[in-house]
């Protein structure tokens, strides 16, 4: 069960950057069959220049948003990007035929809105990276 949820979860991720891609996952433990649809159809996307498309909805990346009764959460998050990076292949890569360009392009996904919630502090407080 746990493989399984390790699969949910990296599918989660594929999705948040690639959000045309469609996946169906079934899994049948213990004779009982569960199929779930992993997918990002009519969500919010930011599309960057290099063409990948970022969903820009929470829910992708919250995993128990916490707001006040008082507060309306914002239902995106708010993208900054960095400047691109030109990766070099390594030698031995390319000898087995991957040719091309590689750029990273570093995001970083802010949320609630500051508009919303213009009373917080305007810092980053911590910084985590997944792949």
């Amino acid at each position: 069960m746990t493989d399984s949820l390790v699969i949910k979860n990296f599918l989660r991720k594929i999705i948040s950057v690639l959000p045309k891609i469609r996946f169906n996952f079934s899994v049948k433990v213990n004779g009982i069959l569960s199929m779930e649809i992993f997918g990002a159809e009519n969500e919010p996307t930011l599309n960057l220049s290099n063409g990948i498309a970022l969903l820009v909805n929470c829910q992708h990346y919250l995993s128990t948003p916490k707001f006040d009764a008082t507060e309306l959460p914002c239902s995106r998050i708010h993208p900054v990007l960095g400047h691109p990076v030109m990766l070099s292949i390594p030698d031995d890569v390319v000898g087995m035929g991957l040719l091309g360009e590689l750029t990273l392009t570093p995001a970083v996904a802010l949320c609630p809105c500051l508009k919303v919630f213009s009373n917080q502090l305007n810092r980053i407080s911590s910084v985590s990276i997944s792949f």
